[in-house]
């Protein structure tokens, strides 16, 4: 029987190629045109008598309707002619005539020596012979067949090679095939046939990872400044006189001259005592000065300024130079010598206290007007009760303590001033350090850190350095600075709360995965097939989720494996119970069609069918009737049954893995399906 297995007939196509030829009038002979649709469409050219040239043109004119019914680019097409009681076609590319391919009529098969869906890839063959010809590789005869269907298939014949060699060949016709850009763009298969046995390499390697090394040259211009140091040398030379020439000339003087300057002398004396101040009338002297020390007191007693210490200095320095001129031989002595030490004491403490105020003024105007560090604080409250010190220590006078008493309250409340200055340095200076302490300790546990706790922990610690930083004021001299280490550790703040927000999202969604691996679990001890895909899918999904910089996401990569490889064995185990509702399904309605006409038995490792003796005994009587009476349509009908009943149980052998073995009624092994790779 002329059988074409696993195929579709196409009247319709049938019908318009007959109808084209016939008004083309490429055929002058009766013929017949069948159509089949498989894995590729075939078409059957059924007539007598034919040359080759008109062969050829009849092959051209179906390509061409072909094309224009957008056939040729859907479909492999392939186009057999039945002539003088055999099958032959047109190899494109060769010479005009027919090549000697037969389809056997009684194996319902191409012959061996054909590869069916294919191209015949010539050129590839000399390329590969050529260049391992070249290479040594082979000392023996040998051919190279490259076909190109579904894969690109290769087979080397040669006699005689070792295993060694086999490898060899196989990585250099692999090289040969990524040279030429086919191994991208083609499934490859390459077989070898050695001692009437087809035989293959298997590889198991894998895919190694390319390792990329980065690194940066960093190299800095080191630069060294001389400074250069003159000395300027002065050398200072004095010169001395040291001839000094004294040339004493004595005169002798007369008596009388002596006598007269003697007399002269005594009176100029007496003169000069009696015209001194208070020898006679009274003492304008003391009086002038008690005026003028009267008005220093008038000038102290009202908010004296710097300027009235000034002209109370002077007026004390003019009286008691009036009390300096009076003589010890004065009747008004003694007064002057009492008012004059009463007046240079007095003296003596303006001077005493107009220093001591200028001196806190000094501190005071330096205290105000500029940010001092805490030791320049301590320096100026030290000073400050120095000179307090010394007003305290100023004689006791009415005016005096007046003007002590007046501004000793103010200073004494600069000093708690300063003082309370001093203590907000030390507490600024200690929350900087202890802001610096938390900042180096958070760094260090960040550093350190490998689960959502720890960076809790970290953030902890950087909202303890903030706190320190915000308790400085504003008012003290390291506040300013602190703003911009504020901002840095706020900055750093923000990082770990966005990363602790990433790794919190990290745990749920391992979490999530977790729970899903457990339902899963659960589902496949319930047998529960479906659910557990559904479950491990789920949990495949969120573990994939899970952030790679975080901590779960450096820790997943063996999940996602395992996760992956219980989804595939639940698959498997869906699939596998899924195809054996469906084969049982399918065998069921193979067995049962208009009639039963099969028995079967599903084993672990095969499947055994069993045909009616009636339906056999059917086939063949309706096979021999269709013969005799030449009925084509009926052997077309029953080839049609038959090839599909084959690939039906071709088709679950391939499914299921296990062989099919059908016998007859008699229990006689009629034929085996072996799973088709």
């Amino acid at each position: 029987m002329n059988t074409i297995p696993n195929t579709t007939r196409l009247t319709t196509l049938e019908i318009l190629l007959k109808k084209q030829l016939e008004n083309a009038a490429l055929l002058s002979v009766p013929f017949s045109i069948n159509c089949f649709l498989g894995e590729v469409l075939l078409i059957l050219v059924d007539c007598p008598h034919l040359n080759c040239v008109d062969l050829e043109k009849i092959e051209t004119f179906l390509y061409k309707i072909l094309k224009q019914e957008n056939l040729s680019h859907a479909y492999f097409i392939e186009i057999y002619y039945y002539i003088n009681g055999e099958y032959c076609f047109v190899e494109v590319g060769e010479p005009t005539h027919l090549l000697d391919k037969r389809i056997d009529d009684r194996e319902m098969m191409v012959s061996k020596n054909t590869i069916p869906n294919t191209t015949r890839l010539t050129t590839l063959e000399i390329l590969l012979k050529k260049q391992l010809e070249n290479t040594a590789l082979l000392s023996v005869p040998f051919s190279i067949n490259c076909f190109l269907g579904e894969v690109l298939l290769i087979l080397v014949d040669c006699p005689h090679l070792n295993c060694v060699d086999l490898e060899k060949i196989e990585a250099f016709l692999y090289k040969i095939l990524k040279q030429e850009n086919l191994s991208h763009a083609y499934f490859i298969e390459i077989y070898y046939y050695i001692n009437g046995e087809y035989c293959f390499v298997e590889s198991n390697k894998q895919p190694s990872l390319l390792e990329i090394l980065a690194w940066e040259l960093f190299n800095k211009d080191r630069r060294i400044f001389i400074k250069q140091h003159r000395d300027l040398i002065f050398n200072w030379y004095q010169k001395f006189i040291d001839s000094l020439n004294h040339n004493f000339k004595s005169n002798q003087l007369s008596w009388f001259v002596i006598s007269g300057s003697l007399g002269t002398l005594i009176l100029l004396t007496i003169f000069y005592g009696l015209t001194r101040p208070c020898i006679f009338n009274g003492c304008p002297e003391i009086k002038q000065a008690q005026e003028l020390s009267n008005q220093t007191d008038s000038l102290l007693n009202n908010n004296a300024s710097n300027s009235d210490f000034n002209i109370a200095r002077i007026n004390l320095e003019s009286a008691i130079k009036l009390l300096n001129s009076i003589p010890f031989w004065s009747d008004y002595y003694q007064e002057s010598s009492h008012l004059k030490e009463k007046y240079k004491q007095k003296l003596n403490n303006i001077l005493a206290l107009n220093s001591a105020r200028d001196q806190i003024n000094k501190i005071i105007s330096l205290y105000k007007n500029s940010s001092l560090s805490m030791e320049q604080l301590e320096t100026a409250k030290q000073e400050m009760e120095t000179e307090l010190k010394k007003i305290e220590m100023i004689n006791n006078n009415n005016f005096l303590d007046e003007i002590e008493n007046k501004n000793y309250q103010n200073y004494l409340q600069i000093i708690d001033n300063i003082n309370d200055q001093i203590n907000l340095e030390k507490q600024a200076y200690k929350s900087l350090q202890q802001a610096e302490e938390a900042a180096l300790l958070a760094q260090k546990r960040e550093n350190t850190a490998d689960q959502l706790s720890d960076l809790q922990l970290v953030y902890n610690t950087w909202v303890t350095a903030i706190k320190r930083l915000q308790e400085i004021q504003p008012n003290t001299r390291i506040y300013q600075s602190s703003r911009s280490l504020l901002k840095t550790y706020l900055s750093n703040q923000t990082s770990v709360q966005r990363r602790k927000k990433q790794e919190t999202v990290a745990v749920r969604l391992y979490e999530k995965a977790n729970n899903y691996a457990n339902l899963a679990k659960k589902a496949e001890e319930n047998n529960q097939w479906s659910q557990a895909v559904n479950y491990w899918n789920m949990a495949v999904v969120y573990i994939k989720k899970v952030p790679q910089n975080t901590f779960k996401g450096n820790q997943i990569q063996p999940f996602i494996s395992s996760y992956n490889l219980a989804l595939n064995q639940a698959t498997n185990q869906l699939k596998q119970l899924t195809q054996s509702k469906t084969i049982n399904a399918e065998l069921d309605t193979m067995c049962t069609m208009k009639q039963k006409i099969c028995d079967y038995q599903i084993t672990e490792e095969l499947i055994k069918m069993k045909l009616e003796s009636q339906y056999l005994e059917q086939v063949w009587i309706t096979a021999l009737q269709a013969k005799a009476q030449g009925n084509l349509q009926i052997q077309v009908e029953l080839l049609n049954h038959l090839s599909t009943f084959e690939h039906r149980l071709q088709k679950i052998s391939n499914q299921t893995g296990k062989s099919i073995e059908v016998y007859n009624a008699q229990g006689n092994l009629m034929t085996v399906y072996h799973r088709q790779q």
